[in-house]
């Protein structure tokens, strides 16, 4: 040992025995002064191990050693950040007797605190297979469990989309990915990578964490912690005057005494006395007389500041704000910062409106979160009117995003609706498109975007495009009917304006340009001797086997009551061979009409739900139903799993987060297991007689998808749409549980070129090769793809460029940047294949591809060999091609 090593140990032995004096455990500052095993090379840390020991955050063996190479199991983890945390009451007041969660392999003294860490949701049930009590505790473990001790774990779904830094990501699991993200980033810092030789960076997810690391961990995390300790002071040095400091902190002016044996840290290095200066923060440990004191990083210093927002500058990304002293400052948002408002709305810096008022977290001087505690304006309030209580003045809302929200109506509230009408309140009710404008928590502004009412036919005039009924109240009505309004009947089967006759009882649906919806409610719309396109879905109420009548609950609740004459064609669980007697209440049920009578039903019981927890090796499976319920099952012995292009799957091949339809036993067990999957393809060719797709993945496999009448179609723009309906090279979602193909649908494409960027609103305006004209918002989700390359960020797109947008899952957006390639114009073949002079490839047609000369439209025929052309090509199709001479 060195001397200077020797020296420090010894300090650190004045120093904990003069602490012993306050309310600290004399024998655990004495056990902590005796490490035997602190060496040269853990100096790095001393200043952790100390303040963690002291604080008894963090122990020896009892033997004098702290055995700080030893890898720190996850109970012991979680046993440091419960004490960091400040709950040590909450843990000696638990009767380990009442221990009765099933986290595996945890020790009789870890019981008390994993029951509380369980409470604080610092680990969870749903995530138990990820923890074993006495197993090493992995760095990207302990990266959740550091995210979760700062309480920050709504932050980090909005890393999703933040790119990894690590050489190593592949490693880091994909449930760990954006804890590591948060942990680490320049915002936190938290947890640090491992530089590798060739200058990349690894993080190392796997690697276990050891006693003296975790200790060091848990001291970065301190700043963004608001525990109170009676024995410790923070704040600013007012003063060093002989062994008098004067600390400026929240609660005023404290003084303490220093002594020979004062310990004191600076830039992680133990420094003495005389380096103690005015205005340094600094934490101390031991009052009156000071044991410990640290000199603080003033850039880790994490600021709290709360007030109104004066100016939001979009461009800049920065905001004005005024304190409750009226006191105006400017401040930059990290590129990293995080968005929360209490009622769930804010989810980036484009929701924040003047008159916010909020709470912003500053750490170096920039906004690394911010929370709206009340709205000024705001526009993201929009949905579908739930309820409207009109005497207690409360409308509920059911968001787009599906979650309900109730608000409370101003006194002074306007009302504004398509028509231009002004009855104010009186005219809302259920079902109505709105958006909300909300000050300070109360609506002041609704816009009603949808008016809907009821009514019956009165006529319709010749060219189909006015309506005219009389409304519920006796008033009569006159409306244009918008080009593209949707048309259908109750049951929901597709019509047309001329199915529509006198005294039909209809619902309607009215925008800006008229009548944009029209449902027929006192007719199913299936006439004598015609076979339903559609079928019609619902639970099953009941089945009277002697009237011939089937009972369902449609999905607003609604009872309908059908009838047969002959037994329908009859599936139960996709089996063809069952009896009327296999329906069952409760099951869900598809049946399809001819003559207005079944002929047809499909019944299914099998449970539908995500994946919260699998068990393999206990067969448990715990699964999240409607309604947000877990339930618990057993899966039996005999079970089957059935996973598209995965054969012999089994549990272990099931994932958290899978949605899967599972069939149970009589007894209630699981014996068949369906995982759904959604899948992206390109269309090769289309087969009308054989009602076939062939499809092609990212990868060249060739797949044919068959749409016969248990699959859905969807293709956007069309009701009721046929194969006939997709086209070649349509992206298409084929959704599968198991091996079956439950639905297909024709994802949204716009092709075009860019006009404008408008980066502060984040929208790109297109003129598609139509002609016409759109804007597209970029998402924080999108992705821009130029030259194999994918990019999260809008200014990836420049004016000029040819690009492809398209839907994938999760409703998120792929901008393709097209390929542009210049040169001479030689042929197109008959096989519609384009040939340039100076290149032996051949390049294929889209079946429409724009062809212009500047401004001006042109067909093939237009174009001459030896003519100068630009073509603009994405996966080796030409979309545009540009005669340039």
């Amino acid at each position: 040992m060195t001397q200077k090593w020797k020296a420090l140990v010894s300090s650190l032995l004045v120093f904990l025995l003069l602490f012993a004096s306050a309310s600290f455990n004399t024998a655990a500052a004495n056990e902590a002064n005796n490490f035997r095993d602190l060496g040269a090379s853990h100096n790095w840390a001393l200043k952790d191990v100390a303040k963690m020991s002291l604080r008894q955050i963090i122990q020896g063996d009892g033997n004098g050693n702290f055995l700080p190479d030893q890898y720190v199991s996850q109970e012991q983890a979680v046993a440091m950040v419960i004490r960091a945390l400040g709950l040590k009451g909450e843990v000696d007041q638990y009767d380990p007797a009442a221990y009765q969660l099933q986290y595996r392999n945890v020790s009789n003294w870890a019981k008390p605190y994993v029951a509380i860490a369980d409470r604080y949701r610092l680990l969870r049930w749903e995530e138990e297979s990820r923890f074993d009590g006495i197993s090493a505790a992995s760095r990207e473990w302990v990266a959740q469990l550091l995210v979760r001790m700062i309480d920050k774990e709504d932050d980090v779904s909005q890393y999703s989309q933040t790119a990894s830094s690590f050489a190593d990501t592949d490693k880091i699991h994909a449930w760990a990915l954006d804890y590591v993200k948060l942990a680490s980033s320049d915002a936190y810092g938290l947890i640090k990578g491992i530089p590798n030789a060739n200058g990349t960076v690894n993080f190392n997810p796997l690697d276990f964490v050891t006693r003296i690391q975790l200790a060091a961990l848990i001291s970065r995390a301190e700043p963004f912690l608001t525990v109170h300790r009676d024995t410790e002071l923070q704040g600013d040095i007012v003063s060093v005057t002989g062994n008098q400091m004067v600390v400026q902190t929240s609660a005023g002016l404290q003084t303490v005494t220093l002594t020979s044996g004062t310990l004191v840290f600076k830039n992680d290095r133990q420094a003495n006395a005389a380096s103690l200066e005015p205005m340094q923060p600094v934490l101390v440990i031991g009052k009156p007389t000071a044991a410990y004191i640290e000199v603080l990083d003033e850039s880790r210093r994490v600021e709290k500041v709360s007030g109104t927002l004066v100016k939001v500058y979009k461009d800049l990304k920065a905001i004005a704000l005024s304190d409750s002293s009226n006191n105006l400052k400017t401040y930059e948002l990290s590129e990293q910062a995080t968005y929360r408002s209490i009622d769930g709305t804010l989810t980036s810096f484009d929701g924040l409106s003047e008159n916010d008022t909020v709470e912003l977290t500053i750490l170096r001087g920039k906004v690394i979160s911010v929370y709206r505690l009340a709205g000024g304006t705001s526009t993201t309030n929009a949905g579908i009117i739930y309820e409207w209580d009109q005497a207690n003045g409360l409308l509920t809302l059911q968001k787009l995003s599906g979650t309900p929200q109730i608000y409370r109506i101003g006194s002074a509230v306007t009302v504004t609706y398509p028509d231009n009408r002004t009855t104010g309140l009186n005219d809302l009710f259920k079902g109505m498109e709105v958006e909300l404008t909300v000050l300070d928590n109360v609506v002041s502004k609704i816009h009603v975007k949808t008016i809907v009412e009821e009514g019956t036919v009165i006529s319709l005039s010749s060219d189909k495009s006015i309506l005219t009924y009389e409304k519920n109240d006796g008033t009569p009505s006159v409306r244009k009917i918008a080009a593209d309004a949707t048309i259908k009947y109750g049951s929901g089967a597709t019509a047309l304006l001329s199915d529509l006759q006198e005294g039909d009882k209809i619902v309607i649906h009215i925008a800006d340009n008229g009548i944009k919806s029209l449902t027929i409610s006192n007719r199913t719309g299936q006439s004598v001797g015609e076979l339903s396109d559609l079928y019609i879905e619902g639970t099953v109420v009941s089945l009277d086997e002697n009237a011939k009548t089937l009972v369902l609950k449609d999905n607003s609740g609604e009872l309908k009551s059908y009838e047969y004459d002959t037994l329908p064609e009859l599936y139960v669980n996709g089996e063809s061979d069952p009896t009327l007697a296999d329906i069952k209440k409760d099951m869900k049920a598809k049946i399809q009409l001819f003559d207005d009578k079944i002929v047809y039903i499909e019944v299914d019981n099998r449970i539908e739900g995500t994946v919260v927890l699998i068990d393999p090796d206990r067969r448990i499976m715990t699964l999240a139903l409607d309604g947000n319920t877990q339930k618990n099952y057993f899966v039996d012995s005999d079970y089957d799993v059935n996973i598209k292009d995965e054969s012999s799957a089994d549990l272990s091949d099931l994932e958290r987060n899978d949605y899967v339809r599972v069939e149970l036993t009589e007894t209630n067990k699981i014996k068949e297991i369906d995982v759904k999957r959604e899948l992206e393809y390109k269309v090769t060719d289309v087969s009308t007689s054989s009602k076939r797709l062939r499809v092609e993945d990212d990868d060249g496999n060739s797949e044919s998808l068959y749409i016969y009448s248990d699959v859905r179609l969807t293709v956007p723009g069309i009701n009721n749409p046929k194969v006939d309906d997709v086209k070649e090279d349509d992206l298409v979602k084929a959704t599968y549980f198991g091996n079956e193909l439950k639905a297909v649908e024709v994802l949204p494409v716009t092709r075009g070129f860019i006009t404008s960027i408008n980066t502060a609103r984040n929208e790109v305006a297109v003129k598609k090769f139509d002609g016409s004209t759109t804007t597209i918002t970029f998402g924080s989700e999108d992705t821009v793809k130029v030259n194999s390359q994918s990019y999260s960020q809008i200014n990836s797109l420049a004016a000029g460029d040819r690009i492809e947008v398209r839907f994938s899952l999760g409703n998120k957006k792929i901008f393709d940047v097209m390929q542009k390639l210049e040169g001479t114009f030689s042929y197109v073949s008959d096989s519609d294949y384009l040939y340039l002079i100076e290149s032996a490839t051949r390049y294929k047609l889209a079946e429409n591809p724009y062809i212009h000369k500047a401004d001006t439209g042109l067909t093939l025929r237009n174009l001459s060999k030896y003519d100068k052309i630009a073509i603009y090509l994405l996966d080796d199709v030409v979309y545009e091609i540009e005669k340039t001479n």
